[in-house]
């Protein structure tokens, strides 16, 4: 069984492919699939173990995400896109472009980092495995939604709160401990990053706590000719807080580097 996914647009078109954030699943890209269809071909997959998407059959690790793209576009014969990851989506990113560069026509990442997780972060990714095996996923949603979103998302937009939290509660447990142990044991990308020649964009939450504009700044400065947007009024997940302003970036950069018309 392959990935489950949302497909919208004309498939003449240039394929965007997105690959969502941890402990999320394709539900939030919906305003991306919305309100970006009608100039590309969108399409955003569920994460082996995330949403409606089977579980990996191998060691989870970022590979083994990024392998499961490669097989899911190569399926509908796609053999380039443009990929835009955000958070742990970006660590997938980093791995499609190491793995499988051809296939790369640009790039979007989106709050994340190109570092390894440090010894302390391996710790607490095994902590909140065990957490959430005692306690389950809707007491780790409740623990992250605070630090995924920013206080005017939480202040002005409950809605949306409570939307994420629903997307977090819909995913399999099983799903969210195989991806603890892929983000704590994925590798360092900081190397990479000098030798992207895609086109790329690096989009940021100006209060992403997680993910901080400083880290977006150092990728953009390793990245030649890579574009930086930081997004006011958003956290971590800023393609789902200030979908208009992320959406137009997104846009703008697609059409400055000749990927779609002006």
């Amino acid at each position: 069984m392959g990935l489950a996914f949302t497909e919208q647009g004309n498939t003449e078109n240039p394929s965007v492919v997105f690959i969502h954030a941890f402990p999320l699943n394709r539900k939030m890209w919906k305003y991306q699939v919305e309100g970006l269809s009608q100039s590309l071909h969108v399409l955003a997959p569920d994460l082996p173990g995330f949403g409606e998407s089977p579980i990996l059959q191998k060691n989870p690790s970022m590979t083994a995400y990024a392998e499961s793209i490669k097989n899911f576009l190569l399926e509908k014969k796609i053999h380039k896109a443009v990929f835009m990851g955000c958070s742990m989506g970006g660590y997938v990113l980093f791995e499609i472009f190491r793995q499988y560069k051809e296939m790369v026509a640009g790039l979007i990442l989106c709050d994340t980092r190109p570092q390894a997780d440090t010894p302390e972060a391996r710790v607490q990714r095994m902590e909140t495995i065990d957490y959430v095996r005692v306690n389950g996923i809707r007491s780790l949603a409740e623990k992250m939604l605070f630090s995924l979103l920013c206080l005017e998302t939480t202040g002005q937009t409950p809605e949306k709160v409570d939307e994420i939290k629903e997307i977090i509660l819909s995913n399999s447990t099983e799903g969210i401990i195989q991806a603890l142990w892929a983000l704590a044991s994925r590798r360092d990308s900081v190397e990479l990053l000098q030798s992207i020649d895609a086109p790329t964009l690096i989009l940021v939450g100006r209060e992403d706590v997680l993910t901080p504009p400083d880290l977006a700044r150092s990728m953009q400065n390793h990245i030649k000719n890579a574009r930086l947007d930081i997004i006011p009024n958003a956290g971590h997940l800023s393609p789902y807080e200030q979908p208009h302003l992320v959406n137009r970036s997104i846009r703008k950069f697609l059409e400055e580097s000749n990927i779609i018309s002006r």
